[in-house]
């Protein structure tokens, strides 16, 4: 599905220009929400990348969202990040809360607690929001960073522009050293980014607004169906690049590999061999 990001000179072009700003055609009633939507009116949404020249990158998420029903407070009461410690630092996570009598209350990593989980594995952090009100105000920041590459021939990654709750306004950047190329496609949705060059820097920049809420997608659709608005990007230069890295890895692991130790214990416990 990422097969048109490589090599997408848009992404590199020199100069600066103004982000396009996209909505829908069809402007969006805030009125009471249907049930099947999520009772929480996002003010924004904003993801950030930096990726660098040795292969790591780091990430900044914020989200900003308003309660609007009680039936949004069970949604909104729990806030969770993850992390794989083999590549990625321990992320840092701050929230406000902003309730309807204008008092802030404020959390950090210290208010949440650790605990592994499965399928990827991985650390998880997680709390639970006490005391929310509809018309409380979330503000939640999430800061991770890697001190090594996930895959050496560069990452791949998508932002979805929009979701199950109305979404005033979507911001995604993507930063990159000037080494680094990033190639990007937007999908569902035709936009032309921002784009800067400072201090060292490329700066991409994205933006929506007034985003609907968007049905679960059905399973199994083809990329070109996509029901969900989305900017496909990537820092790898090519597949061909991407093949060779991960060919390397397999046969890495190949080689330390004790092929007849692991077929004796498969036929062992078949009950095949004589021991």
């Amino acid at each position: 599905g990422f097969v048109l990001l490589f090599g997408l000179a848009s992404a590199c072009a020199s100069g600066t220009t103004e982000p396009q700003i996209w909505s829908p055609a069809k402007p969006f009633d805030r009125g009471r929400l249907p049930p099947q939507v999520a009772a929480l009116d996002i003010e924004l949404e904003e993801a950030r990348y930096l990726f660098r020249a040795n292969g790591t990158k780091s990430y900044r998420y914020l989200v900003r969202y308003r309660v609007t029903e009680e039936r949004g407070l069970e949604k909104a009461r729990v806030v969770s990040t993850s992390w794989a410690p083999w590549f990625q630092r321990q992320p840092s996570i701050r929230v406000a809360i902003t309730d309807p009598d204008g008092q802030t209350r404020r959390f950090d990593e210290s208010d949440f607690e650790i605990a592994p989980v499965e399928d990827p594995p991985r650390l998880q952090m997680k709390a639970t929001l006490r005391g929310l009100q509809v018309g409380s105000v979330i503000e939640t920041v999430v800061e991770k960073d890697e001190h090594r590459p996930f895959f050496n021939a560069g990452s791949l990654g998508r932002f979805n522009l929009g979701g199950a709750a109305p979404v005033r306004r979507s911001r995604l950047v993507l930063q990159a050293e000037e080494s680094v190329r990033i190639g990007w496609e937007s999908r569902g949705f035709k936009l032309q980014p921002g784009q800067r060059v400072e201090d060292g820097l490329r700066t991409l920049t994205f933006e929506a607004e007034d985003l609907p809420p968007i049905p679960p997608p059905r399973l199994h659709l083809p990329p070109e169906k996509t029901t969900h608005p989305h900017i496909a990007f990537s820092s790898a230069v090519s597949w061909g690049a991407v093949a060779e890295a991960y060919s390397e890895r397999l046969n890495a692991a190949a080689r330390n590999l004790d092929v007849k130790k692991l077929t004796r214990g498969l036929a062992r416990a078949k009950g095949d061999v004589d021991t």
